[in-house]
């Protein structure tokens, strides 16, 4: 049987990114993050930070939904607040930019 192990951490990161940035009631976040750079930038703040995410697949066939994929709880926490951490973060590095 041939196991594989799969990394998660970056698709993981950018649901969770999109998920926390459609909740922002402030329209300028939204708009702000969908430029590219912006966006390249918040996922790699929070990736240089979060535990890696990995899976094992038992064989190539298998495959992996981001939508069956689980978080603990603890996890999930320690995502969101590195997600809100970076937004604030990247704003605040590049305010002339975001204005």
């Amino acid at each position: 049987m041939h196991k594989k192990v799969v990394n998660l951490s970056l698709a993981t990161v950018v649901r969770e990114i999109e998920s926390i940035l459609a909740t922002y009631p402030n329209h300028a976040y939204q708009q702000a993050f969908c430029a590219p750079d912006f966006r390249r930038r918040l996922i790699a703040h929070v990736l240089r930070q979060a535990r890696r995410l990995y899976t094992v697949m038992i064989d190539d066939t298998q495959s992996i939904s981001l939508n069956s994929l689980q978080l603990s709880p603890e996890n999930q926490q320690y995502i969101e607040a590195l997600v809100r951490q970076g937004v604030s973060e990247v704003l605040q590095e590049n305010i002339a930019w975001a204005s």
